[in-house]
């Protein structure tokens, strides 16, 4: 099943988490940006690199959404740890996710649909998965999902 069938209907709810200080944790906020700045969507946006929806704002922000755009369909969006030979990998998934599994936090599942990116490999410790993660990949990943985002979701509305 394509992203395309995921998305299809009213407009949906794009939720990018992450954070814009951690690098490893930056793809999603990233991809918020690049679908603001170079793609006309026909989507809701939360999440980008200048107002990023991190941890402590999650659950706060994900209630709202759900009230706010009620049976609309959510996808979320969020970095993930894998094997050594996952990194660079993308997973679309037919059910939300959970963020923060790879570095120890534990969050109610986020999501009808989700995108996990995989940026770094779960064998290192947490600390320091923090530092072996190259831009260049982030920023590779972030502009080839949101150009499938776009392509899935084209249309008038941009809400950033």
């Amino acid at each position: 099943m394509t992203l395309k069938k995921y998305l299809r209907g009213k407009p949906p709810v794009i939720l990018c988490i992450g954070s814009d200080v951690v690098l490893m944790d930056s793809l999603a906020p990233l991809i918020g940006t690049l679908l603001c700045d170079k793609h006309n969507i026909n989507a809701f946006l939360y999440g980008t690199l200048k107002n990023p929806i991190t941890a402590k704002d999650l659950l706060f922000c994900y209630k709202f959404i759900k009230k706010l755009h009620p049976g609309r369909c959510i996808l979320s969006i969020d970095a993930a740890v894998g094997k050594q030979n996952e990194i660079g990998l993308v997973k679309i998934n037919k059910d939300g996710l959970y963020p923060g599994l790879g570095v120890n936090k534990f969050f109610p599942k986020i999501g009808d649909y989700s995108i996990m990116g995989i940026v770094a490999d779960d064998s290192f410790a947490s600390a320091s998965i923090l530092t072996v993660t190259r831009l260049n990949l982030i920023y590779k990943m972030a502009n080839i999902i949101a150009d499938a985002i776009a392509e899935s979701v084209s249309g008038k509305l941009k809400v950033c």
